[in-house]
C-alpha cells in the first residue's frame, strides 16, 4: 500500500482529457501518454507508459455502439467472480493485469434514474472506464439514525455499470467537498456540532477526531458498507477503490485560520486545540477496513503537492491535478 505511485491513474487521466489534443500519430505524442505538461516531480517513464497504454490504441475504430459492447461481461461473467487488485509503483493491476483507469465523475444522485443507462452508455464510449462516484451521507440518512438507499437506488447503479463493464471509485466521504450541500454531511447535524473541543461530550465536532464525530461517521458508512461491499471487487464486483474524507489538506487550513476569528465575543476555535490529521484519517481507514481486508484505500489532497495526508499508513494520497497549474 505504501509502494502506490504519488499521483493516481484516475486523477492523471481527468487532466488527460481536459488538456490534450488530437493526434494522428500518439505513439509520437508524448501528452497522449500522460507526461506532457506535468512537472518532473510527477512524470513517468514514457517507455512503461508505452507498454501499458498502447496496445489499446492499436485496436480498429469502433462505433459508439461497438464501443458501449466493447469488453462488456457476459451475465455469467456478472455473476459475482472475485477479483484482485493492486497498486505499485508502476500503477494498477487489476486481475493480474496492468490497467490504464480512464477516469471521470458521474454525478449520478443528481441525474434522474430514468436517465442512469443512457449517461452510463455515453460515459464508456467516450472512452472512459472508471466512474468516481460520490455518495452523499445526508441523502442516505435524512434523520437521525434512519437510513434510506432505495430512494437514490445505489445497487441499481452500481448493478447498470458493472453490466457495462466499467470500474467504480467509491468515494463517500464522510465528508466529500463535490460542491454539495454541507459536503454531505446532514443538515440535521449542524445544530449538535462545536468548535469549542474535540472530547467525547455529545456535540460534533466535524471533520476531526471527535469521538462524537467519529462514531457517528462510523455509523453512517458502516450501513453504507452493508450495501456496497457484495460490489467490491474481491466479491466480484465493479468497486476497485475506496476513498475517505475529502481536500483534507485544505480544511487544515481552514482550522488554524479559525483561530484568529471571533464568534459570539470569544475565538471562534480554541487557540489550544490541536488537529491530529494521521488520528483522524486513521480512524476512518479502520472502519472501512472492517468491510474489506484488500481494497485500496485513498484519500484526495486538495493540491498535488500532496499534503493534509497525517502520514497515516495504508490511505493512498490521490491528489488534486489542474490543468491551470501546468
Amino acid at each position: 500500500m505504501k509502494t502506490s505511485p504519488r499521483i493516481s491513474a484516475t486523477c492523471l487521466l481527468l487532466l488527460l482529457a481536459a488538456c490534450q489534443t488530437p493526434s494522428t500519430n500518439p505513439s509520437n505524442n508524448v501528452s497522449y501518454f500522460g507526461d506532457n505538461h506535468v512537472s518532473d516531480s510527477l512524470t513517468m517513464k514514457i517507455e512503461s507508459n508505452q507498454a501499458i497504454a498502447l496496445p489499446n490504441h492499436q485496436q480498429p475504430e469502433l462505433s459508439v455502439s461497438d464501443i458501449i459492447q466493447q469488453a462488456t461481461p457476459t451475465e455469467e461473467e456478472v455473476a459475482q467472480q472475485p477479483g484482485t487488485i493492486e497498486l505499485d509503483k508502476n500503477g494498477f493491476k487489476l486481475n493480474g493485469e496492468y490497467t490504464l483507469l480512464r477516469g471521470g465523475s458521474l454525478q449520478w444522485f443528481k441525474i434522474p434514474e430514468t436517465e442512469w443507462m443512457d449517461r452510463l452508455q455515453r460515459f464508456k464510449a467516450a472512452g472512459f472506464n472508471t466512474i468516481d462516484l460520490y455518495v452523499a451521507w445526508n441523502l442516505h440518512e435524512p434523520s437521525p439514525g434512519v437510513f434510506d438507499f432505495e430512494t437514490y437506488d445505489i445497487r441499481k447503479f452500481l448493478d447498470m455499470a458493472h453490466s457495462l463493464g466499467l470500474y467504480i471509485y467509491l468515494r463517500p466521504g464522510p465528508y466529500f467537498t463535490n460542491e454539495w450541500n454541507g459536503g454531505g454531511v446532514p443538515s440535521w447535524l449542524i445544530p449538535l456540532t462545536t468548535k469549542d473541543s474535540i472530547e467525547a461530550d455529545g456535540l460534533y465536532n466535524l471533520r476531526t477526531p471527535d469521538p462524537d464525530y467519529l462514531e457517528i461517521s462510523a455509523r453512517y458508512l458502516n450501513e453504507l458498507n452493508q450495501v456496497v461491499s457484495p460490489y467490491f471487487i474481491e466479491n466480484g464486483g465493479p468497486i476497485i477503490l475506496y476513498s475517505v474524507e475529502n481536500e483534507y489538506d485544505w480544511f487544515e487550513a481552514i482550522f488554524e485560520g479559525e483561530k484568529a476569528f471571533t464568534h459570539e465575543g470569544k475565538p471562534e476555535r480554541p487557540k489550544e486545540q490541536v488537529l491530529n490529521t494521521g488520528e483522524y484519517l486513521g480512524e476512518l481507514r479502520d472502519v472501512v477496513r472492517q468491510s474489506s481486508e484488500t481494497l485500496p484505500i485513498t484519500t484526495c489532497p486538495g493540491k498535488p503537492e500532496v499534503s493534509g495526508m497525517g502520514d497515516v499508513e495504508g490511505v493512498v494520497p490521490m491528489p488534486n491535478i489542474y490543468c491551470s497549474d501546468y
